[in-house]
């Protein structure tokens, strides 16, 4: 943000021109429009030295006043424009708020000082940046400017950087810039000193040919091994001519180094040597085990760039960005740059469109909204996102600045394709609301906050946050949560002519909770001190926290006279949490005649029917029975509930096994293989809780194994059927989903936590090997059958035209690993109900007879309507002897070979078989009724219709060949 400190008495807007030259030898696509070099963020103005004021000094409340928007569970002030006089002697503008979340403070940096606070607001130390840096060697003495906070999850440190410049045309001893480093020792920091913080300062002045240039506007971001910086270059003196970006590397050096608190080893790049655009470039901040790409990966992070490129001759702009591979090494791999098409979302052109400043209430002074520069990066889970400010050129912001929101799609590092986007308009605040300096944090759910200014003609410039979980609608945002809003018109230039705010804002996911986002930005406070030598400004910056979250409201429609095997998505807080409140659109007096609910007393192997008054928690499941003549509706949470934290479900065991009905507690989707079991101070994943003995898993012996701790398969109730998942079997990965409920079956007293770890963007299949579909959740979904690389077949057009016209859900087939496998499932359905989860096959780990992969099926609720595929295996003995939902063998005979199965039904109906599976392997195939002794052929036709006329029919499926 800074060029430099502005001293009383300078014309300030004088010295903010664009830039007009640059490096020579880059290249850049010549179907792509270079945006104007950036301007010189300007720096922290600062008024020369702390005066009397003619207005009393107004200290800050505690916290803010007012009633808190219900999606913000806390808020308080900051420091503020007055609190510089006290900590500096004087006073600056614009602030450049910043802040990061540690596990039990905050720490905040606005120019020029630092403050830390409890997580409920307390203040605990403040300081200013220069005396904060005073210990870091080489460093200038002055107050800094651009001064940016984050917290390193993967060494639980605060990092912070800020910026130094002196320059002899503005009376400094000589031309010189530096980069101010520091890390915190512990995640507690208790001072602002060097007993708990660790300094360096990086020698910034980059000479290039006969010209030397100094370091603005840092991006800041860490990732598993390194700290990243990159800086815009200017030249010394009036004219402040753009040269370039540069990026410094620090190795963080945990053992000896920086972190450690030794010497620092860093790198200075020129990421744009010789291909790209170089403009405000921002790099990602990673957040993920191993960081992008996972352990062993030898890529570092992504930088950004916008600024408004746009392809020539078009209208349609694109996003600049490069991969760092070995970021550590002498010479890093800077990948060719990739330019991404996100459409006509900006008003740009040559020349370039300014921004427009945006209107406030109270006075005809705009507030400054800045460029269109990249302002801030998050890497998390294969998704790349940004921030920055746009013009829309239609629209309901048309024609306003607008803080706008990237993700891309990173699974294929060579290739980032868009994935989302979308304005934050901010109009649910004010009408025509100008929203800018947007900033970006994404949680482990895959759920993201930005926090950004808002200001409109009938409103004072304030602090807003809005977000959206990533189940939301693409291109949108929920409704904005007000942080701070504006309590008066803000005005105060100093010497220049710009009203500045910004440049940038703060927002960061608590790292011990990821339901909770802490937002940190500027909002315009009372008007106040007023200084003689600007006798007409009286504008006043102030800072706030706000705890913000996502509101956890749900709602599920349940069929009517079925039994649901259902859980709470949220935690409800009373009075809202009882049976009756819950099921609020049941009639509660014709509770336990007409509808009831249950839930299961594992320890007594019993189930307790619940009364109205009872409660009901997340993270346990429950039976319910609907009414014969209607449904009804569950409609959990609040505008007060942020849904769940991390969960760890207790469970009830025995030595031969005890079955808990437990409950999925959260609104997103988790993968069943991503579950882990805490076994005392053992954290187990499913593979280690149920190892493998002799091909077969520990628990699903008839007599367990000792290392047996919890069964590696969970079973989910459909309505017709048990659907039965263990995490790896294909085609029975298993996804837990919103308001579902599942059975595990515990050996020892343990704790079962299902992890903040979202399927969605994490497939739950893992597809390997030669197989060229795309890895995808193979769980009940509505999608077609794909075809694998051994498939020769293709579906003739008129199996097309007769598989796009069936009106019947469409399944996945099974994705298998290796060329010479295969899975095919097969599907029955009979008036409303319908089992998909049956899954026969050949894989290269299965085996002739019982093994890891043939999952039993429990048999179905007493008294309920039911409908489900088994195959009958009571020649087990040495395993569980009764009935699978899956049936897998080992790879032999090109596939042949012949699978007996049946039908189970609570009555006689006309069903109806389909399947799916690989087209060689259904082109050999043959159906045969064993009660009606007839034998179909699976390819003339896609479904089989049959009435029973008892509730158990048998069939065979019969494998001729294929591979």
């Amino acid at each position: 943000m800074a060029r430099k400190i502005r001293w009383l008495g300078l014309s300030f807007g004088l010295l903010f021109l664009f830039a007009t030259g640059g490096e020579a030898g880059r290249i850049s696509p010549n179907n792509l429009n270079q945006p104007p070099p950036p301007e010189i963020s300007g720096g922290a103005a600062m008024s020369g030295h702390a005066q009397p004021a003619p207005l009393p000094l107004l200290p800050p409340p505690v916290e803010i006043p007012g009633p808190l928007d219900p999606a913000v569970a806390a808020g308080f002030l900051g420091f503020g424009f007055d609190d510089n006089a006290v900590q500096t002697g004087s006073y600056f503008i614009p602030p450049d708020p910043f802040g990061a979340a540690g596990t039990d403070r905050l720490i905040a940096v606005v120019n020029t000082m630092i403050e830390a606070r409890s997580k409920s607001g307390t203040l605990l130390w403040r300081d200013s940046l220069k005396d904060f840096f005073a210990s870091a060697s080489g460093n200038l003495g002055t107050s800094t400017f651009d001064p940016k906070v984050i917290w390193d999850h993967y060494e639980n440190r605060f990092v912070v950087v800020t910026l130094e410049q002196t320059d002899t045309a503005q009376e400094g001893a000589s031309n010189a810039s530096r980069i101010l480093l520091a890390v915190s020792k512990t995640a507690t920091p208790a001072t602002a000193t060097s007993a708990d913080w660790y300094y360096h300062a990086i020698d910034s002045k980059i000479n290039i040919g006969v010209t030397d240039y100094w370091a603005d506007y840092p991006g800041f971001a860490v990732d598993e091994e390194a700290v990243y910086i990159t800086n815009n270059l200017f030249t010394f003196g009036a004219s402040g001519t753009f040269g370039g970006v540069r990026l410094w590397i620090v190795d963080k050096g945990v053992s000896g180094g920086f972190y450690g608190g030794g010497a620092a080893s860093v790198m200075v790049h020129d990421p744009y040597a010789t291909l790209g655009i170089a403009t405000t470039t921002m790099p990602a901040q990673v957040f993920g085990a191993g960081g992008v790409g996972g352990s062993g990966s030898t890529v570092g992070t992504f930088l950004v760039v916008y600024g408004g490129i746009f392809f020539t001759g078009t209208s349609i702009e694109a996003v600049q960005v490069v991969r760092i591979d070995n970021p550590l090494s002498a010479t890093p791999l800077f990948s060719t740059p990739q330019y991404i098409n996100v459409g006509d979302i900006d008003t740009t052109g040559s020349p370039m469109p300014s921004m427009p400043n945006a209107p406030q209430s109270g006075s005809g002074s705009l507030i400054w909204t800045n460029d269109r520069r990249a302002l801030h990066a998050v890497w998390r889970d294969d998704a790349l996102w940004m921030t920055a400010t746009v013009l829309p050129p239609s629209g309901a912001d048309a024609g306003q600045a607008t803080a706008h929101w990237f993700k891309f799609d990173t699974s294929v590092t060579s290739s980032i394709t868009l994935a989302d986007q979308g304005n934050i308009g901010g109009n649910d605040v004010a009408s025509s609301t100008y929203t800018f300096f947007p900033s970006v944090a994404v949680n482990a759910a895959g759920d993201a906050m930005f926090g950004f200014a808002g200001s409109a003609a009938s409103i004072y410039a304030g602090a807003y946050a809005a977000g959206r979980q990533a189940d939301d609608t693409a291109g949108t945002v929920q409704p904005t949560a007000t942080v701070k809003a504006g309590v008066d018109y803000y005005y105060r230039v100093f010497g220049g002519t710009r009203n500045r705010w910004g440049d940038y804002s703060g927002i960061a996911v608590d790292p011990t909770d990821y339901r909770f986002f802490w937002v940190f930005n500027e909002y315009a406070e009372t008007r106040g001190t007023v200084l003689s030598s600007y006798p007409t400004q009286d504008g006043r910056w102030g800072t706030a926290w706000a705890k913000v979250f996502f509101n956890c409201e749900k709602t599920l429609t349940l069929a009517e006279n079925q039994w649901h095997m259902i859980a709470l998505p949220c935690e409800v807080t009373a009075p809202n949490n009882t049976v009756q409140t819950v099921f609020d659109e049941l009639p509660s007096a014709a509770y336990g005649t007409e509808w009831r609910v249950y839930r299961r007393d594992a320890a007594n192997d019993q189930y307790i029917q619940l009364s109205l008054t009872d409660t009901l928690q997340a993270g346990l499941g429950y039976w319910i029975k609907t009414k014969a003549s209607g449904g009804g509706a569950i409609t959990v949470g609040s505008s007060t509930s942020p849904g769940n934290p991390q969960a760890d479900v207790p469970l009830d065991s025995s030595s031969t096994g005890r079955y808990n009905l437990v409950g999925h507690p959260f609104v997103f989707d988790v993968c069943w293989k991503d579950v882990q079991v805490v076994d005392g101070a053992n954290v187990l994943s499913l593979d280690e809780a149920d190892p493998l003995v002799g091909g077969n898993r520990a628990c699903s012996l008839s007599t367990p194994d000792p290392s047996c701790v919890m069964s590696h398969t969970m079973e989910q109730w459909n309505g017709a059927a048990y659907q039965a998942y263990d995490g790896g079997t294909p085609g029975a990965e298993g996804v837990l989903s919103s308001f579902e409920g599942l059975w595990v079956q515990a050996f020892k007293g343990i704790q079962l936590r299902i992890p903040v770890k979202r399927g969605a963007g994490d497939p739950c299949a893992t597809v390997t090997g030669n197989s060229p579909v795309s890895a995808q959740a193979t769980t009940l979904q509505d999608v077609e059958a794909e075809q694998s690389a051994s498939e020769p077949l293709a579906a003739t057009a008129t199996e097309q035209k007769a598989a796009s016209q069936a009106n019947k859900p469409r399944y996945s087939t099974p994705l298998t690993r290796r060329p010479e496998e295969w899975g095919l499932r097969l599907i029955v359905e009979a008036d409303g109900l319908v089992d998909p989860g049956n899954l026969l096959g050949r894989l290269q780990d299965s085996v002739t007879g019982p093994d890891q992969h043939d999952l039993k099926e429990p048999s179905p609720f007493d008294s309920n309507r039911f409908l489900t595929i088994v195959f009958p295996h009571p020649e087990w003995e040495d395993a569980y002897a009764g009935n699978y939902t899956s049936d897998y063998r080992a790879v032999a005979n090109g596939g042949v070979g012949e699978w007996s199965f049946e039908v189970h039904s609570d009555q006689p109906r006309t069903i109806t078989l389909s399947w799916v599976g690989p087209r060689d392997i259904l082109q050999h195939s043959k159906l045969l009724d064993d009660e009606t002794r007839k034998t179909f052929n699976p390819r003339a036709n896609n479904t089989y219709t049959v009435t029973m006329t008892k509730p158990v029919h048998r069939f065979r499926w019969r494998v001729n060949g294929g591979r």
